[in-house]
């Protein structure tokens, strides 16, 4: 994550943040898991993945789109939809 979306991310999210993790596998089919992190965790893991940020008010409306965090307002949930290796 890199530029304004590393920036954004490093302002929004809380110090230590729920991280719901959906995961698209090779059949279309999606597995949610979610996970407690802690900010600076997370930045060092994802600083060399190309995510794109939104705030956003609560649960993302409609459908997420892959390598997009969402972050609510309040920094203390995010969402994140990714493809399976």
């Amino acid at each position: 994550m890199t530029g304004t979306n590393r920036v954004l991310a490093e302002q929004a999210l809380a110090s230590r943040f729920h991280l719901m993790i959906t995961t698209v596998n090779v059949y279309g089919e999606e597995v949610e898991h979610s996970i407690k992190m802690k900010k600076k965790d997370f930045l060092s893991q994802t600083a060399n993945l190309d995510l794109k940020v939104k705030l956003v008010e609560g649960y993302p409306e409609g459908e997420m789109m892959e390598n997009w965090l969402y972050i609510s307002k309040t920094g203390k949930s995010a969402w994140l939809k990714e493809r399976e290796d």
